[in-house]
Formats: C-alpha cells, sequence, structure tokens
C-alpha cells in the first residue's frame, strides 16, 4: 500500500507546557488511547502530546473487526511478556531510525490512508451477486 509515503494526515498537535526534556522525550509513546470511550477524535499519544481531528470518515476503513487506528492503538505501546521479560518498545524504531516523530506520523499516514480507502470504496459501482 506504501502508506509510508503518503501525505499525513494535517492532525492538530495539541502540546501541553514543553518539559526540559528535549525533542526525543517529547514524542516517546508507552500506551496510546483515545481522548475517551465515546470520543475517537483525538488520540492521546503521551501525557504532553494530544493528536486531535481525526475525522469520522478515518473510522470507517476496517482491518478485520476494527480500524486501522484502533489497530494502532493496541500495538503501538510498551508491553512486557511476563514469562520472558521481553520488552516490545515502538520507540526503539524511532531510535534506531533517528525519527523520534516517526509514530505520530505514522498515525498522520494511516488516517489519509484509512479517509483515501474509503472514498475509493464509496466511488466503486455497486455489484449485483444475487439472482432476480
Amino acid at each position: 500500500m506504501d502508506y509510508e509515503s503518503v501525505k499525513p494526515y494535517p492532525l492538530e498537535m495539541q502540546l501541553r507546557e514543553k518539559s526540559a526534556q528535549g525533542e526525543r522525550e517529547l514524542w516517546r509513546v508507552t500506551k496510546l488511547k483515545w481522548r475517551s470511550k465515546s470520543d475517537h477524535s483525538a488520540i492521546v499519544y503521551n501525557s504532553q502530546v494530544t493528536l486531535a481531528g481525526i475525522p469520522d470518515e478515518a473510522h470507517r476503513y476496517q482491518l478485520g473487526s476494527r480500524t486501522a487506528l484502533e489497530w494502532l492503538i493496541d500495538r503501538y505501546q510498551v508491553k512486557i511478556d511476563k514469562a520472558a521479560g521481553i520488552v516490545n518498545d515502538p520507540n526503539d524504531w524511532c531510535d534506531e531510525h533517528d525519527d523520534p516523530r516517526y509514530i505520530v506520523d505514522l498515525i498522520c499516514r494511516v488516517t489519509t490512508v484509512s479517509i483515501e480507502t474509503m472514498r475509493v470504496v464509496d466511488g466503486l459501482p455497486t455489484l449485483d451477486l444475487l439472482p432476480r
């Protein structure tokens, strides 16, 4: 799908007061979540950053039983395997590629892909498969 090269959707970056931690720490993620159970127009990225302005149409594109954004929220968080103690940290990818905003930009790009995919699907002609 080449989703990493699409133009990021212009989500509103709501930043709390910048801390003295620096740019890299500003974009660290531990666990993404919706603003609330009923408000999916924003993703709370961390204690400093909220990504707002997610349009309703972005929630129509589904990968199986959940939307692409729901999939990201579930997968892009720091997790520790209880049995093995292995840490799965999506920030490691950001560090390895010297791109602290990678996850933020990914959320914006997946929002674009979701909207554009549904625009294409909505434009397809109806398909009559049932006999008349």
